[in-house]
């Protein structure tokens, strides 16, 4: 089954690098501690809706706010969602 994103989305997936997770740190911390994350992110195009004005190509690392791309779970798959307006840059291979 494919996934195929509408609405001016674009279906990502993490970099290798936002993919790594963090490990634990080496002193106790307070439960409530929250480490401070990046704002941005880096994200490989997978594939973009039709009706996208965004001059991307698959295989594309776009730059988004990490708050604005969606995570989608659909039997057992996640799948990462951006709209193409929360783009700030690409970065191409051309």
């Amino acid at each position: 089954m494919n996934f195929y994103p509408c609405n001016r989305h674009l279906l990502v997936e993490k970099t290798e690098l936002e993919a790594e997770g963090h490990t634990p740190p080496a002193v106790l911390l307070p439960d409530d501690y929250k480490p401070k994350t990046d704002t941005y992110g880096a994200y490989k195009l997978l594939v973009d809706a039709n009706d996208c004005s965004l001059d991307v190509d698959p295989g594309d690392t776009v730059i988004a706010e990490q708050s604005m791309v969606k995570e989608v779970e659909h039997g057992g798959q996640k799948y990462f969602l951006v709209q193409e307006n929360y783009v700030l840059g690409v970065f191409s291979e051309e």
